[in-house]
């Protein structure tokens, strides 16, 4: 983990708040960060759409591909509500709740101006599955800050 002896206090940048209890909160939604996933993610759609339509000569089989494949990604499909407080990590995502307490963190990666913070040291599927990514472009020291006063001095720390 980085040296912390020498932490300033930062306040959060705007695109988010602060609440008198210490908590920091945003909203961070994929398609409007990135417009460019957003026709990707139609092109993927309509691409499959298409070949399995075209192996197999069954539209609705086409169709339910489609939809099997937004089950999958409605994740990056809808805002993402962000919470970090002297507990954990909270993710809200269309009405479902995700909660990583701080006591559960084990490792920590730092991807450009995110953060993953891991349930389990090691790198495998079942870490990536349990994992909160935080997406933190305007407030990345913000989040490194109580990521640093929070988590475990035991967690990993790889950026």
């Amino acid at each position: 983990m980085p040296d912390t002896s020498h932490r300033t206090d930062v306040r959060l940048a705007a695109g988010g708040e602060e609440s008198a209890d210490g908590v920091q909160r945003w909203t961070y939604f994929r398609l409007r960060e990135k417009p460019e996933s957003a026709w990707f993610a139609m092109a993927i759609a309509l691409l499959l759409l298409l070949l399995v339509v075209g192996t197999t000569g069954r539209w609705y089989l086409g169709v339910l591909s489609v939809g099997a494949a937004v089950l999958i990604l409605w994740r990056f499909l809808l805002p993402v509500t962000y919470e970090l407080d002297a507990q954990g990590v909270r993710e809200s995502v269309g009405g479902i709740t995700r909660r990583l307490m701080w006591r559960q963190v084990r490792r920590v990666e730092q991807i450009d101006t995110a953060f993953v913070l891991f349930p389990y040291a090691r790198n495998n599927l079942l870490a990536r599955i349990g994992a909160i990514y935080l997406p933190c472009k305007s407030r990345e020291a913000v989040v490194q800050n109580m990521i640093e006063t929070h988590a475990p001095w035991s967690a990993i720390w790889q950026s």
